[in-house]
């Protein structure tokens, strides 16, 4: 790993593998802010509250799969993945039913997120690794973020993780 200078916000760290490409790419604090909402935290924050709130669930899966928090930081433990899933009974489901609710406004936030982030993405991602992401794209077709009865969706990410007081 290398970090190329770490008083300049426009530099960022990254991994090169001994094939030459870079696994890990820690994106420079600028592009890293340019993906959040353009109007506001607030938007992109609400609507993921939202989405931790018609997802909530237990996160007690048995002793050896314990989900860890902070106890002290007002809430509990929670973590949530919007977008495609795969399907217990085979397949992949494109939505997990629990956010067929989710505001369209909500939606084309975090769409839009996801949309900055894949921008970024191709800013900084070798050339080679956006080609074997479109040679992949066309061979299997698979299912990519996208907003419930709409067309609108993104070109790579299949869904976003987020967490709140938990370390994942």
């Amino acid at each position: 790993m290398s970090i190329f200078d770490v008083d300049n916000p426009r530099l960022g760290i990254r991994l090169r593998e001994a094939s030459g490409s870079h696994s890990v790419i820690r994106l420079p604090r600028n592009e890293s802010l340019r993906i959040l909402p353009q109007t506001g935290m607030m938007k992109l924050f609400n609507a993921l509250v939202t989405c931790e709130a018609l997802s909530r669930k237990s996160l007690e899966r048995g002793e050896s799969r314990r989900t860890f928090g902070d106890d002290n930081s007002g809430g509990a433990p929670m973590y949530s993945c919007v977008g495609v899933q795969a399907s217990r009974f085979g397949g992949v489901v494109q939505c997990s039913p629990c956010f067929a609710s989710l505001s369209n406004e909500h939606w084309t936030t975090i769409i839009e997120m996801a949309r900055r982030a894949e921008s970024a993405l191709e800013s900084f991602a070798d050339t080679a690794v956006l080609r074997q992401l479109a040679a992949a794209k066309q061979v299997v077709k698979f299912k990519t973020l996208s907003a419930p009865y709409s067309h609108h969706r993104v070109k790579y990410f299949g869904a976003i993780a987020f967490g709140c007081n938990v370390f994942l």
